[in-house]
């Protein structure tokens, strides 16, 4: 029972929150739901480790956060291109062995959408649905790259804000980075991005029209496997990524998972 009081009590603080609309303090949230400020400020303070809800470091307010966009993402945008790029991406965790996913920008993270975990003796794994900073590891990096330059530097800031522990932390470098990953084609996080002892590589997933880009396909793996297969790693993410553009271009021509020519040109903004 205990269990499913909290479980009630943190969707009654979502469901607040949604609507109320603007950032609350911690007293009105706590008075308005009837529950005391401690076990209000453990829920919440749940919520915010999970993405779910933000709590601006100025006010100490707390707002809905970009996990909640996220399930809406997954549901809209996450299964038909996990339908698209499907095969691709076990294609990629059968060669490499690695933990494979594929990401997609919500707000100013990258979400996991779909995700084959290793089954080597020691890996890194990736959860179905994780925020994941967009400075820190090589799909967000993909994902920044696919924004003009004005939205760039905006997200830059957000994701540094929001994800402090997370490297590099000077926006210049990261912006440096984002040019790298433009003119490869690629992005690379050898180690220590966001978590220690773990890398990354990832490439772009393409719409048909324009070449917009719609996701991420990424392998993350331990640090030391990365720089022992480092060359071989970036050929299989860029082998996997043509695969699952292609993929995505005869899904949208054949109008499948709800994929449509006439859907495709908003699909990356949602994405």
């Amino acid at each position: 029972m205990a269990s499913l009081q909290t479980i009630d009590d943190a969707l009654s603080i979502l469901e607040f929150l949604a609507r109320t609309g603007a950032p609350q303090p911690l007293s009105r949230i706590s008075r308005d739901l009837s529950m005391s400020k401690p076990r209000t400020h453990r829920m919440l303070a749940t919520l915010v480790a999970r993405g779910y809800v933000t709590r601006d470091p100025l006010t100490a307010h707390y707002g809905f956060g970009a996990m909640c966009g996220s399930l809406i993402a997954q549901a809209r945008a996450g299964v038909s291109l996990s339908q698209a790029c499907g095969p691709a991406l076990r294609r990629l965790w059968s060669s490499t062995r690695e933990t494979c996913y594929l990401a997609v920008l919500e707000a100013d993270r990258a979400i996991v959408v779909d995700k084959l975990d290793s089954q080597l003796p020691v890996i890194a794994t990736s959860v179905l649905g994780r925020a994941l900073p967009l400075h820190g590891v090589s799909a967000g990096k993909v994902l920044l790259a696919s924004r003009p330059d004005h939205e760039v530097e905006v997200l830059i800031q957000r994701s540094i804000a929001a994800y402090g522990q997370a490297r590099p932390r000077d926006p210049a470098r990261v912006l440096a980075e984002v040019r790298r990953t433009r003119a490869h084609g690629y992005a690379e996080n050898p180690g220590g991005g966001f978590r220690d002892a773990v890398a990354g590589v990832a490439a772009p997933v393409r719409w048909p029209e324009k070449g917009t880009v719609a996701a991420a396909i990424a392998v993350c793996l331990p640090v030391n496997r990365f720089r022992a297969n480092s060359a071989e790693l970036r050929a299989a993410v860029l082998a996997a990524a043509a695969e699952a553009s292609a993929a995505l271009d005869a899904a949208v021509d054949a109008g499948i998972g709800g994929l449509s020519k006439r859907g495709r040109s908003r699909t990356p903004e949602a994405s």
